[in-house]
């Protein structure tokens, strides 16, 4: 998103940037024409406001069910500021190099996402890879309960909480997006110690924050 100007590319990075800190489905059009739900790609201007670096999304999700989400971060407040003032009600559009009006949509977001990483995922790997790390580092918050009992409240705790950030329920939180072996590694009283090696040695890779990487080798051993 560093880069100068507000062609195709840093409008989905910046739709990537959301996609990945908000939990906020990707969008589908047919979905915002027949049922009046909205999602990243089907963003109309009105659903977006703008004050200083902080941004403040307002829309009907899937279910009818009514979101408010907001950030801060100063680029992606100039992009929206941008695309606000580009002609037609879309949010995230862009202006080709011959004049012409793009609006982004899904299939976009998911060719960027295969062009960047040169792997097959998709804007729904990014909300099931968000849950995961999210449900990961509460748990790893929150420490290691010994009894049955408060283990059971924790994990029901933090299902509950990554399953509002995704704005779904407690069960379709853990089902489809929180990978199973995060729960069932804290239940084994795996989780906790595992993260508190990785945070002592800061050890990671090149893009990967020490708790992300932390998680990949949690995955690779008990996924």
């Amino acid at each position: 998103m560093g880069q100068k100007g507000f062609d195709k590319r840093k409008i989905l990075a910046t739709v990537v940037w959301l996609l990945e800190r908000t939990f906020i489905r990707v969008g589908n059009e047919e979905y915002a024409k027949t049922n009046n739900s909205f999602g990243l790609t089907t963003f109309r201007n009105k659903h977006a406001t703008v004050w200083g670096d902080d941004i403040t999304f307002k829309f009907r999700g899937k279910s009818g069910v009514e979101n408010v989400v907001e950030v801060n971060n100063h680029a992606v407040a100039n992009v929206i500021k941008h695309c606000v003032e580009l002609p037609g009600y879309e949010l995230f559009q862009f202006i080709d190099d011959e004049g012409n009006r793009h609006v982004i949509d899904s299939a976009d977001v998911n060719e960027f996402l295969r062009d960047v990483t040169k792997n097959e995922f998709s804007a729904k790997d990014f909300r099931t890879w968000g849950a995961t790390n999210l449900s990961a580092k509460n748990l790893y918050r929150l420490g290691q309960a010994k009894d049955e009992k408060t283990i059971k409240t924790i994990r029901e705790q933090t299902v509950k909480e990554v399953s509002v950030h995704l704005n779904n329920t407690a069960i379709v939180g853990r089902s489809y997006y929180i990978h199973p072996a995060v729960i069932t590694s804290y239940i084994k009283q795996v989780l906790v110690p595992h993260f508190e090696n990785f945070e002592k040695s800061k050890k990671t890779v090149e893009g990967l924050s020490w708790n992300e990487f932390a998680l990949i080798k949690l995955l690779q051993k008990y996924g």
